[in-house]
């Protein structure tokens, strides 16, 4: 099989990339590396990538004009691309309505820019990484609904999310073969996640021992997935493409459980063996006050379940 793999060079892509790769896959890898650029003191993941021999890397912005060039070259190269599992995006929620120009160009035009690609190429499978921000304050838990049906982002990234899930379902309705899957994350943890996030936070201030910010009461939650749990779901969807009536198939990538921000700071801080400091800062109107994934539709249609508990992979993390 040969899958293109956007954001190769990110936490999730190049995780993805890297499982692929052990089944013996044939993976093209698509950065621009902006995020290198922009974080230098992050792990390079896509050097690595380089050296296998079934990985086909293309530093290039999906909002190129070049891309669709590059993918058919590769495609006659490779005999075919049977999938595209799109991770590419600029990430984060907090302060994304301060640079909505920047998120729109990336996140939805980038996506359309790539499923224009995939339609003149004949790329008829497209798996795409969403987010549970685009459930907003809806009831807990957050069940699957198409787009169409959902409230109202809190962020403008999860604005982007939810424009980018509805180029998505259009694509896939354009094409007659044509076969998508929205993978909506929530969030997503694990070694070499982005440090702006709230474990890399905590763990730098504890270890430093300087007071910890924390948002609010510290009340609102989250439904934590370790990365080796978000990676099988994406394997287990890119083999079940076909078997899905829809057109487009939504699914919740979560464990189940929420944990609020001060039971996290708790666990990091065993962890570490500190005693926490915090320092109240004021709620930011972007964030969500609670994230819960129902899971029922991915353990039936996807056989999947998060099997690594949140104290077992913060062990994991701080192991490393």
């Amino acid at each position: 099989m040969v899958v293109c793999v956007t954001g190769a060079g990110g936490f999730i892509g190049s995780a993805v990339a890297r499982a692929l790769l052990r089944r013996n896959e044939q993976v093209i890898g698509i950065d621009n590396l902006s995020a290198r650029k922009n974080h230098p003191h992050a792990k390079d993941q896509w050097t690595p990538l380089l050296d296998h021999p079934n990985f086909h890397g293309l530093e290039l912005d999906i909002r190129s004009d070049d891309l669709t060039a590059c993918l058919l070259e590769l495609q006659r190269t490779l005999g075919g691309i049977d999938a595209i599992c799109h991770f590419a995006a600029k990430p984060g929620v907090r302060g994304s309505h301060l640079h909505r120009a920047e998120y729109d160009s990336i996140n939805v035009d980038g996506t359309q820019a790539l499923l224009n690609a995939a339609k003149s190429i004949g790329i008829t499978k497209v798996l795409f990484a969403s987010s549970s921000c685009v459930y907003g304050n809806g009831n807990l838990p957050f069940v699957e609904v198409s787009p169409s049906q959902l409230p109202q982002a809190l962020s403008h990234y999860g604005w982007t999310k939810i424009q980018g899930e509805l180029l998505i379902e259009h694509w896939a309705k354009s094409m007659p073969e044509a076969k998508a899957i929205v993978l909506r994350f929530f969030s997503v943890y694990g070694e070499d996640m982005r440090t702006d996030l709230a474990i890399p936070i905590f763990r730098e201030h504890l270890l430093s021992g300087a007071a910890v910010p924390i948002f609010g009461n510290g009340e609102d939650s989250r439904d934590y997935t370790h990365i080796d749990d978000v990676v099988h779901a994406v394997l287990l969807a890119s083999d079940r493409f076909l078997n899905f009536g829809s057109p487009t198939s939504f699914f919740n990538v979560g464990r189940g459980s929420s944990t609020s921000t001060l039971e996290l700071l708790n666990m990091v801080a065993h962890h570490l063996g500190c005693k926490p400091k915090v320092a109240r800062m004021q709620s930011n109107k972007e964030e969500m006050s609670a994230t819960l994934a129902c899971t029922k539709k991915a353990s039936k249609e996807l056989d999947f379940t998060a099997e690594r508990s949140l104290s077992d992979g913060l062990q994991l993390m701080f192991s490393v």
